[in-house]
């Protein structure tokens, strides 16, 4: 008399979304605005958003807008569906997403549409009707620079005798420009925000992109214990001196295998005999 053994496998497949990869877009007035979707694949349909809308205004080559300014350009053939825009108008500017969904992994990118224009008013505080500063030795001097920002923001710099003088604003760097940081989940992460700049000393703010602002580390390495899937994402950090400040950003994508729960069940029936086993 012996035991039969049944064995039910259940697969459950997860799907890890990749979001909120968020470039500024800048444009002038009646120009183009040209947007890439960075994901693309011949066997997955890709979707845009506009501000104000919350249905897709396409999907692959089909556009569902009566706008005649929005068109789709790039190579079907490989997938590639980007987003033009002609003749751009203050009343374009907002957040732009395309979504693309490949082998259970959803991937959206957000674009920003900026309006750029120049700095105005440039000045130097409290001197603005000379132009001639006159010191005795050994006193202080202090020299104080404003302007009307501009978009993007400007960088401001004091030069003497046509040379500039070494007094700037952080520059960031978290490693090669466009990488993403690939991890399992489960292990521990941690990335080191590294500014140059004069005068030190930096404050350093790390924010995660898309969700809320708040401060989420204010040290230069940001770290996570036990990185979970609910991590990935893309982070922010920010580095300010007296003088202003640099960014720099990077994609956290959490790589982890499909859950897999094993339901198994044993039906034992004493009195029944299995041939062969």
């Amino acid at each position: 008399m012996k035991t039969m053994e049944h064995m039910i496998l259940l697969l459950i497949w997860s799907t890890i979304d990749i979001s909120c990869a968020k470039v500024d877009v800048l444009v002038t007035i009646n120009g183009a605005a040209n947007l890439k979707c960075p994901t693309h694949s011949s066997s997955a349909s890709t979707n845009w958003f506009v501000p104000g809308s919350v249905p897709p205004i396409s999907n692959d080559n089909t556009l569902y807008t009566d706008n005649n300014r929005i068109c789709i350009t790039g190579n079907p053939t490989k997938g590639e569906y980007n987003l033009r825009i002609s003749n751009v108008q203050t009343s374009d500017v907002g957040i732009y997403k395309c979504t693309v969904s490949i082998n259970n992994v959803a991937y959206q990118h957000e674009f920003n549409l900026i309006i750029g224009k120049p700095p105005k008013n440039l000045r130097i505080e409290n001197f603005e009707n000379q132009s001639t500063v006159q010191k005795k030795e050994g006193e202080e001097l202090t020299l104080k620079c404003t302007v009307e920002s501009g978009q993007p923001k400007e960088i401001l710099r004091f030069e003497k005798n046509g040379n500039i003088i070494k007094e700037n604003a952080p520059q960031v760097n978290l490693g090669k420009v466009g990488e993403s940081l690939m991890i399992k989940e489960g292990n521990n992460l941690t990335v080191n925000c590294i500014a140059e700049g004069n005068p030190k000393p930096y404050n350093y703010a790390w924010t995660k992109i898309c969700e809320t602002t708040r401060l989420i580390s204010s040290l230069p390495a940001f770290i996570i214990n036990v990185i979970q899937r609910t991590d990935a994402g893309l982070y922010s950090c920010v580095v300010a001196n007296e003088i202003g400040s640099g960014r720099a950003d990077t994609n956290v994508v959490v790589i982890f295998t499909e859950s897999r729960y094993n339901i198994q069940k044993l039906y034992r029936n004493h009195e029944a005999k299995v041939l062969g086993l």
